[in-house]
């Protein structure tokens, strides 16, 4: 049942809603998110649509006139989500997009995979996991090295990689070092 709301929910978004679409797997993603989607309600003045398969996902409660949260937990919503969904961009941390049960849409949406990692590519993910995105935004400059070969060795169309950092780690190392500042 939730599942059904939350994809009718979305499907009738109007599509100023649909322009900046996250989604979360779990709600341990929400701090990958947060800031970007701080920057992107404020400062920019952007909608943005989140939608998470986590019902105790931190994104459901937030509050702003710029963002929309929506649930689709897993199952045949998600996967109808996934492969009929419209929307311009599609963000998120899910790896094996088009790899697994949960395909690219039929439609022409622009993916894009942040890194929740700063480790490498290959090391611990499987070898394509990031084949299916058009864009990521990477953690270091070693992921894009390594996008980079992959790319020319399997002939794969180059994806826009974006230099990106590690927000979550960022935020640790601001608030240690306002910590330090302030002992």
């Amino acid at each position: 049942l939730m599942g059904w709301k939350g994809w009718r929910e979305f499907r009738n978004l109007p599509w100023e809603w649909r322009n900046l679409v996250f989604y979360s797997e779990s709600g341990q993603d929400w701090h990958q998110f947060a800031g970007l989607i701080e920057q992107l309600n404020n400062q920019l003045g952007r909608r943005v649509c989140y939608v998470t398969s986590d019902p105790c996902d931190e994104g459901l409660a937030r509050q702003h006139e710029n963002y929309r949260a929506i649930c689709i937990p897993p199952g045949l919503f998600l996967t109808i989500f996934f492969q009929v969904g419209q929307a311009d961009v599609l963000a998120l941390t899910m790896m094996d997009l088009g790899n697994l049960h949960l395909q690219r849409s039929h439609y022409p949406v622009y993916y894009i995979y942040l890194f929740h990692s700063m480790g490498s590519t290959h090391m611990v993910d499987h070898a394509n996991s990031f084949d299916h995105y058009d864009a990521l935004f990477c953690a270091g400059p070693q992921q894009q090295a390594e996008i980079r070969r992959r790319e020319a060795l399997k002939n794969l169309p180059a994806k826009h990689l974006f230099d990106y950092g590690h927000p979550r780690l960022e935020q640790v190392m601001t608030e240690a070092g306002m910590h330090r500042a302030v002992s």
